[in-house]
Order: structure tokens, then C-alpha cells, then sequence
């Protein structure tokens, strides 16, 4: 993204506090290379589906309690945009579960309103909207491919995010060439060996252990060749996330 491009922002809280502080810390905010944010905010449901429709905007925060809706219901209204828009959940902070089960049925991340500050606001939005923009692309991708390997091969060698297909017992079958540098591999002599794939115990997030450091990994299940894969897209580094020797993953 571009130096002084600005991402517009739609927040859907009733709360005019907690509205207010949002609108004040991403109004005196700048994301990375000079991304500047611009906030509408919708005090209700009804209008903040109103304003989706007609804004368009870069990505969504959305709190999830409302007068007559609770959690689940607030967020079904919203979910089918999550194809169009990255959602980001605004939680209590005994909400940790819910908030992981709905970032599964589509929302991008979330954050704690007793934590929120500008740095936790800016990184939020921004890893929203890089992981669905990368989502989207794979999506693409893989229709494009259509379960051949061959084909996802030749389409996503240049891609520079990590990518890596494990088969169903996480042996490596392939990684781009931005994956085989994250793997430090030549992907002739890798494929085969076993991927070190765990749980994180307090997310359940999915992990992937690389030279001692932890990176999350998204993991969609794809057709290569005839046969059942993963695809992992590799995320970002997460410090001191805890790894356990019972928390690796099962089939």
C-alpha cells in the first residue's frame, strides 16, 4: 500500500463511549507506510448494515452486544460480508472463547475493549486486512488450480507469502519458494519430512514450529493430485506464544 493512502474504517458500537475512544485513538494514528484512518461510525445494527452496503469500507469493527441481539445473533447479520470485508470482533474480556469460535466462522481478529489502545487498534486492522487479503488470493488461486498440483505449483511459485501443502500426517509435499526460505529447505530434497505442527493450548490457533519460534498458520484443506491435503498459509511470528510436547496436533 501506498504512502498516505487511508483505510476507511466502519464502527458498529452502540456504546458512545467506547465509540468515542476508538474514533479518538485511530483518528491520531498512522499505520504502516503513512496509512492514515478514517472512521464512520453506525450505532446500531441496522444502520451499520445500511452503511456496509453503501461505504464499502477497508475493514469493519464490530462490537457484539446489542439491545434484543446477543453475540452469535449480532454476528450472523454481519458474517455474510466477511468475504468482502475483513471483520474485526470488539469483546469483553471474559470472552475469549466466543471470540475464538467466531473468528472460525469468518471474523479476521479481535480485540479486548478493556485492552484497547492505539497500537492494539492499528495492528488488529491491519493483520485483518492483509490475512483476508491474502485469503482472498488463495481463493483464487486454488479455483484457478483446480486440485492439480502441478497447476497450484506453477500459479503460486512467485507468491511472496509463505506457502506450504502438507498431506493428511503434515509430511511436506510442496512450499513456494517464499515457503522453502521460511523452512530454510530445498524443496527436492524436503518433501516428505514432517512438519513440526502444534495447538496453541490457549487459542487452539493452529502452529508452526520453526527454528524455535512459533508462527501461526491457517489451514484449509485442498485437493492435490487425487488425494487429500492442507494448505498452510504461514503467518506472522507470535512471541511468547506457549508450546507444549502434548499440545501437537492430531489426525
Amino acid at each position: 500500500m501506498q504512502s498516505g493512502v487511508r483505510r476507511q474504517v466502519l464502527l458498529v458500537d452502540d456504546n458512545d463511549t467506547d465509540a468515542l475512544i476508538v474514533e479518538h485513538f485511530l483518528q491520531a494514528s498512522t499505520g504502516p507506510h503513512g496509512i492514515r484512518y478514517e472512521v464512520t461510525r453506525a450505532s446500531s445494527i441496522e444502520t451499520g448494515l445500511s452503511a456496509l452496503a453503501e461505504l464499502n469500507p477497508d475493514v469493519l469493527l464490530l462490537d457484539l452486544h446489542f439491545p434484543g441481539s446477543g453475540a452469535d445473533d449480532t454476528f450472523a447479520q454481519f458474517a455474510p460480508f466477511a468475504d468482502q470485508v475483513p471483520i474485526v470482533l470488539m469483546t469483553a474480556s471474559d470472552e475469549d472463547d466466543l471470540s475464538y469460535r467466531l473468528v472460525e466462522k469468518g471474523g479476521q481478529d479481535f480485540l479486548r475493549k478493556d485492552h484497547v489502545n492505539r497500537w492494539s487498534l492499528v495492528h488488529a486492522i491491519e493483520f485483518a486486512c492483509n490475512r483476508h487479503k491474502i485469503q482472498v488470493q488463495l481463493n483464487n488461486l486454488l479455483r484457478a488450480a483446480s486440485g492439480s498440483g502441478r497447476d497450484f505449483q506453477t500459479l503460486t511459485e512467485a507468491t511472496t507469502t509463505p506457502l506450504i501443502v502438507v498431506d493428511p500426517d503434515f509430511a511436506l509435499l510442496y512450499a513456494n519458494a517464499a515457503g522453502c526460505g521460511l523452512l530454510h529447505v530445498d524443496l527436492a530434497g524436503a518433501v516428505g519430512d514432517q512438519l513440526d505442527l502444534y495447538l496453541d493450548p490457549r487459542s487452539g490457533a493452529a502452529l508452526m514450529l520453526i527454528d524455535k519460534r512459533q508462527y501461526v498458520v491457517d489451514a484449509v484443506s485442498i485437493g492435490w493430485d487425487g488425494a487429500d491435503a492442507i494448505l498452510l498459509t504461514v503467518q506472522q511470528p507470535v512471541p511468547e506464544v506457549e508450546v507444549t510436547p502434548g499440545s501437537v496436533i492430531s489426525n
